[in-house]
C-alpha cells in the first residue's frame, strides 16, 4: 500500500480531519518531489521524509500549545491576584501591564520591560563589539575596515587577526544565547555552526530589480548544501531551489503576506514560527553576504547585528508576556477582562472601562510590534518624516540646556529608590572615562546611542521615520549639542548606581532593607523569597566598585530552568523603569495613548497627528511617568509631597534653564520677580517650555503664533515657506518689485530658523551676529533700524542685550543681577 493510499484511509476512517490529510498528501508530494533521480526507492524514502516531517511538525504544534495554555493560565492568575490585591477599579492597569508595566504593581514585567531587560543584556556580551564600531559623531560606524574582518571570522575564515576573531565570537555566542532564549519560548531556529550573521532585504531595491535579477544575483552566492529545503527535510537540489528561490522573492517583495492564507482569524501567525523559515538564505562566505548585503540591503554587519538583537530581543519579550501567539494572548486577555468585569452590579460602566483599557492595551501592542508604524503610502511618509528630522536638526541644538531638569527628576527618582543623588551626579563625572562607559553595558545597560541612529529623537519626538541623510543630520545636531551624550551618561549614571546600590544591600533579607528599597521591591512585584536567590549571586567588581549584575543571577546553580533568566530579567526591568523615570524617556504607553493605531505614517490623519505632536512627546512622558506614579501614591499626604516635590524642582531647574537660553541668545536673563515667569519656567521645567515663550511675546521661540504652537513645527514651516513662496509671488505678479517686496530679508529669516544645526546653544550667537545679521543688513536697508526697535522694546520690558543684534563683539557681560529686579510695569 503506498503512503497516498494510507492517507485515504486514515481520512475515511476518520483518524486524520479533511484540513489533516490535505497538508499531509501536500507534505508527500513535496518530498517524492525532492527524491529525483532514486528510482523505485524514491516513493519511501518520500514517505519516511514526509512521516519524520509531520512528527516533528506535530510534536512541535503541541508544545506551542500548551506554552500558550500556560501563558493563558498565566494572564488569567495575574488578572486574579491584581482584582484581589488592588480591587476592580484598577484592574484595567493590569491589561495594560501585559504590555508595558512601567510604574504598575503587576506580577510579572511587561513585554516591553522584558524586551528592555534582554536587548540589555545582548549589549551586555557585545560590549566589546558596541565599544569598537560604536557610531561616530556623522553617525557612521567606526572601524569599518575591521569590520569586515569581523564578517569574515563569523563566517568560519580564520583573517589572522586575533581581535576580530575575538568580536566575532562575542556575536557568536550572543547570538546563540538569543536563538536559546526564542526556543524555550516556543520558536524552533536550527542550529547552524556557520551561520555567520542575519541578513536584511530592501523591499523597495527587490521590487526595483525584478525576479530575475535578484534571482540571478543571489543563487550563485548560496551554499546549497547548507541550505535545509523545509518540504523534505533535505539540502535543495537544483530543481527544487527555484520554488524555493520565488516564494523567498514573493515574501519579501509582499511583506510577508504571500505567504499568508486568508482565515478570517484575527490573532495571526505565531511570532514563534516566524524566525524559523525553511527556506532562509545561506551564502557560501563573508564576501557573498557583503556583496548581496551591498546589492539588495541596508547598513553594515553592525546594523545588521543590532537589527538582529533589538528584533529577536522584541519577539523573545512579546511570548514571554503573551505566548507563542502573542495576538492570541492578548486576546484572550482582552476577553478575560471583560468577563471579568461583567459580573455583578454595574455591568455597563464596567464593561466601558473594560473597552477603554483594552483599546490602550491594543494600541500599545501595535505600536511595540511596529504595526502602527507601517506606512500606508511610503513616499508621504517619507517627505513628513524628513521634514521632522529636518526640523529637529533647526530646532532642538538648545535641547541640552532643558534636559537639565533631568536633575530633578533624578532626585526624586533616587529618593523613591532610597539613593543618594550626589553619587548618582558623582557617576555621570566618572562615565568620562571609556572604561567606565564599558562598565555599565557589561552591567546590562543599554547602548542606545552606540547603536541605534537618532535615540536621542525619542526623549522629545518618539517615533523616527525618514531617509537615511535626514536621520544623519539630526543626530549629527543631537550628539554635537550635547544631548545625545547628556541622556546616554545619566541613564547609564542612575542605573549603575541602582545596580551598585542593591549590591550594597545584598547582605541584608527582605524584612532589613530599607523602607524606600522595600517599595520599589513591591512596585516591581519582586518578592522576599525572589530576592533572597537573586542576592546569592556573587557580586561583579568593577573598577573597584561592587555591583549586583544580572549576568552573575542568571548563572546561580542550583535553580529550576530558565529560572535565573527569569529573576536576572526581572531585576534588570526594575532597573531600566526607575531609569526612564529618573531620566524621562519617550513611553511606549505615552505614545501609544495620543498616536492611536489608525494614525499610521503615510496617511494624511497620521502625518497631520505626528506634526502635532512634534517636540511635545517629553511632556506627554511626563504625563505617564511622574504624574501618573503622584497619582498612584496610597495616601493623600504622599500625593501632595510627590506633587509638591516635582514641581518645585521643575520650576527651579526649568528657571535655570529659561536664563541660559537667554544668554545663549546674547540677551540679559529675565526678571524673576512676577509670576510669568515661573509659569513659564515650570511649562519648561515639564518639557512645554514653547508654550511659556507666550508669558513673554506673541510668538513663540520659532516665530509662531499661539495657534501655530498647537499645531506644531510643521505647520509654522510650512507656513514660511508659503509666505517666502506664493506670497513674494502673489506681491510681484500684483506689480511689486523686487526691491520693494521683503523677499530677500524673508529668505534669510527662513534660513536661520531652518538650517540644521543654527540653535547649538554654543555656536547660535555667533551664527546670528556674524552670518544672520549681516545677511539681513545686506538684504534690507532698514534692517539696522528694526533691530533697533526690537533692542528697545526688549529694554523696555526689563530685558537688555549684552550683546545686541547688528554688534560685532559683545558690549558687556550678561547683566546677572537684573533678573532679581521687579519687571516694569
Amino acid at each position: 500500500m503506498s503512503f497516498g493510499d494510507c492517507i485515504n484511509n486514515a481520512e475515511n476512517e476518520g483518524a486524520l480531519s479533511r484540513r489533516e490529510a490535505e497538508r499531509a498528501r501536500r507534505t508527500y508530494q513535496e518530498a517524492l518531489e525532492g527524491m529525483e533521480g532514486l528510482g523505485a526507492d524514491a516513493e519511501p524514502a518520500a514517505a519516511r521524509s514526509a512521516f519524520e516531517r509531520m512528527e516533528a511538525e506535530t510534536a512541535q504544534r503541541k508544545r506551542q500549545t500548551l506554552l500558550q495554555a500556560r501563558a493563558y493560565e498565566e494572564i488569567a492568575a495575574d488578572f486574579a491576584a491584581y482584582r484581589n490585591e488592588r480591587g476592580e477599579a484598577v484592574l484595567t492597569d493590569a491589561m495594560m501591564g501585559l504590555v508595558d508595566s512601567s510604574g504598575m504593581p503587576t506580577r510579572r514585567p511587561g513585554a516591553f520591560q522584558n524586551y528592555q531587560a534582554i536587548r540589555g543584556r545582548a549589549h551586555a556580551h557585545m560590549q566589546t563589539v558596541i565599544r569598537r564600531f560604536a557610531r561616530d559623531l556623522a553617525g557612521r560606524t567606526r572601524n569599518k575596515a575591521e569590520l569586515l574582518d569581523v564578517v569574515r571570522e563569523a563566517f568560519g575564515e580564520d583573517t589572522g587577526n586575533a581581535a576580530a576573531k575575538a568580536l566575532a565570537r562575542a556575536w557568536g555566542e550572543t547570538s546563540e544565547k538569543l536563538r536559546e532564549l526564542y526556543n524555550a519560548q516556543g520558536g524552533h531556529i536550527g542550529y547552524n555552526s556557520k551561520w555567520g550573521g542575519p541578513q536584511t532585504h530592501d523591499a523597495d531595491k527587490i521590487r526595483a530589480a525584478g525576479y530575475e535579477a535578484w534571482r540571478n544575483h543571489v543563487l550563485p552566492r548560496l551554499d546549497l548544501e547548507r541550505m535545509i529545503d523545509g518540504r523534505t527535510g533535505k539540502p535543495f537540489t537544483p530543481s527544487t531551489i527555484e520554488q524555493a528561490l520565488k516564494d523567498v522573492f514573493e515574501n519579501i517583495k509582499t511583506d510577508g503576506w504571500a505567504a499568508r492564507t486568508p482565515s478570517g482569524l484575527n490573532a495571526g501567525r505565531a511570532r514563534a514560527n516566524r524566525r524559523a523559515d525553511p527556506r532562509f538564505l545561506v551564502f557560501r562566505d563573508a564576501d557573498a553576504w557583503m556583496e548581496y548585503q551591498d546589492a539588495f540591503s541596508k547598513g553594515d554587519f553592525f546594523d545588521a547585528m543590532m537589527g538582529h538583537i533589538d528584533g529577536m530581543s522584541r519577539d523573545i519579550a512579546l511570548m514571554q508576556a503573551l505566548g507563542p501567539n502573542p495576538n492570541a494572548g492578548l486576546t484572550f486577555a482582552e476577553q478575560t477582562l471583560r468577563k471579568m468585569l461583567t459580573t455583578g452590579d454595574g455591568v455597563e460602566g464596567r464593561l466601558t472601562g473594560a473597552e477603554s483599557a483594552i483599546h490602550r492595551a491594543r494600541q500599545a501592542y501595535e505600536l511595540f510590534t511596529g504595526t502602527t508604524n507601517r506606512p500606508v503610502n511610503a513616499t508621504l511618509a517619507r517627505v513628513m518624516g524628513n521634514t521632522r528630522q529636518l526640523l529637529t536638526a533647526a530646532h532642538l541644538g538648545s535641547a541640552v540646556i532643558s534636559a537639565v531638569s533631568d536633575i530633578g527628576f533624578t532626585r526624586i527618582t533616587a529618593r523613591m529608590n532610597g539613593m543618594r543623588t550626589d553619587k548618582v551626579l558623582g557617576r555621570a563625572v566618572s562615565l568620562l572615562d571609556v572604561n567606565e562607559r564599558n562598565l555599565a553595558m557589561r552591567l546590562g545597560l543599554i547602548a542606545e546611542e552606540a547603536t541605534q541612529m537618532a535615540a536621542a529623537q525619542h526623549r522629545y519626538i518618539g517615533e523616527v521615520w525618514g531617509g537615511e541623510l535626514s536621520r544623519q543630520i539630526s543626530d549629527t545636531v543631537l550628539k554635537v549639542s550635547g544631548l545625545s551624550p547628556w541622556t546616554q551618561t545619566m541613564k547609564w549614571a542612575f542605573g549603575m548606581e541602582l545596580s551598585g546600590f542593591l549590591a550594597d544591600n545584598a547582605g541584608r533579607a527582605f524584612k532589613d532593607l530599607p523602607k524606600a528599597l522595600q517599595g520599589s521591591f513591591k512596585r516591581y512585584n519582586i518578592s522576599a523569597a525572589e530576592w533572597e536567590r537573586m542576592r546569592s549571586a556573587p557580586l561583579y567588581d568593577g573598577r573597584g566598585s561592587k555591583f549586583l549584575r544580572p549576568e552573575d543571577i542568571a548563572a546561580i546553580e542550583g535553580l529550576p530552568p530558565g529560572e535565573g533568566d527569569r529573576l536576572a530579567n526581572k531585576l534588570l526591568a526594575m532597573v531600566h523603569a526607575e531609569t526612564n523615570f529618573a531620566i524621562p524617556s519617550a513611553s511606549l504607553i505615552g505614545r501609544s495613548s495620543f498616536l492611536p493605531s489608525g494614525a499610521k505614517p503615510g496617511t494624511v490623519s497620521g502625518e497631520l497627528l505626528r506634526s502635532t505632536l512634534l517636540f511635545k512627546n517629553f511632556a506627554v512622558t511626563m504625563l505617564f511617568t511622574h504624574v501618573r506614579r503622584a497619582a498612584m501614591m496610597a495616601s493623600p499626604a504622599d500625593r501632595l509631597a510627590y506633587t509638591g516635590e516635582l514641581l518645585i524642582s521643575s520650576a527651579l531647574l526649568g528657571a535655570f534653564a529659561l536664563q541660559a537660553k537667554e544668554v545663549t541668545k546674547g540677551r540679559d536673563p529675565r526678571p524673576m520677580a512676577g509670576s510669568d515667569f515661573w509659569f513659564a519656567a515650570l511649562l519648561q521645567g515639564g518639557g512645554l517650555g514653547i508654550f511659556g515663550d507666550f508669558m513673554f511675546a506673541d510668538a513663540n521661540r520659532f516665530g509662531g503664533g499661539i495657534g501655530e504652537t498647537v499645531a506644531g513645527p510643521v505647520f509654522s514651516a510650512a507656513n514660511d515657506l508659503r509666505r517666502l513662496t506664493v506670497g513674494n509671488a502673489q506681491e510681484w505678479a500684483a506689480g511689486e518689485s523686487l526691491e520693494e517686496s521683503d523677499a530677500a530679508l524673508e529668505a534669510v529669516d527662513f534660513m536661520s530658523r531652518y538650517t540644521p544645526g543654527s540653535s547649538i546653544w554654543y555656536a547660535r550667537l555667533a551664527l546670528d551676529r556674524y552670518v544672520w545679521d549681516r545677511a539681513s543688513l545686506m538684504a534690507d536697508p532698514d534692517a539696522a533700524d528694526k533691530m533697533q526697535r526690537a533692542i528697545n522694546k526688549s529694554e523696555r520690558e526689563g530685558q537688555g542685550y549684552f550683546f545686541p543684534p547688528g554688534a560685532m563683539k559683545p558690549q558687556r557681560a550678561p547683566d546677572l543681577a537684573g533678573a532679581a529686579k521687579p519687571p516694569p510695569e
